[in-house]
């Protein structure tokens, strides 16, 4: 009994330690899909953390507006590296090109559509595949056409071959606050 005792204890302990030994997995915010619009050329997607927190959104503000949308007001609060948006490229997490080219058609033809401030990524869906734009931290304000810069410096500056991309950009200013913007095949930075 007491043998039993310890082999029961020491595989607990193994498995323990053998758990512990295990990487983490990337930041991953645990962003769901809380509204989808179809369109034509694909689906755009809104992803949160908290799907409660949209749950009055009125996802068509600012659908129907024919006006270009303002840029954000002016933010001589931040820090001054805040709007410099140094591009990084990465080999991980690579959506196929194409795709967001088509997302950043959508943010711009749209730009003035509002995104629920716990909305943290957009996505474009096609043939099977997506592409990302998600940023960090919530976003007051926000309209999809204030993604448009950060989300076009990481197409043109790491697409490679002609067919794949993924980045980030750091110091991005979004409607008075300082975030990074990220572009890849997934809905996190």
């Amino acid at each position: 009994m007491q043998l039993m005792k310890i082999a029961v204890f020491l595989t607990a302990a193994l498995a323990h330690v053998q758990a512990a030994a295990i990487p983490a997995g990337p930041d991953e915010t645990g962003r769901v899909l809380v509204h989808s619009r179809v369109m034509d050329g694909g689906t755009l997607g809104y992803w949160a953390s908290d799907p409660a927190a949209v749950k009055d959104v009125d996802w068509d503000a600012g659908w129907n507006e024919t006006t270009p949308s303002s840029s954000p007001a002016a933010a001589p609060v931040l820090g001054p590296r805040c709007g410099s948006n140094q591009v990084f490229c990465s080999t991980d997490n690579q959506a196929f090109a194409y795709v967001c080219t088509a997302l950043l058609v959508v943010l711009i033809n749209n730009r003035s559509a509002r995104v629920a401030p716990a909305v943290g990524a957009l996505s474009w869906t096609v043939d099977n595949n997506a592409c990302w734009v998600a940023w960090r931290g919530r976003i007051d304000g926000l309209e999809q056409g204030y993604l448009m810069l950060a989300a076009a410096n990481v197409r043109d500056t790491c697409t490679v071959g002609g067919s794949l991309t993924a980045g980030h950009v750091e110091d991005v200013r979004l409607n008075l606050q300082c975030t990074n913007v990220c572009l890849s095949n997934r809905p996190w930075c």
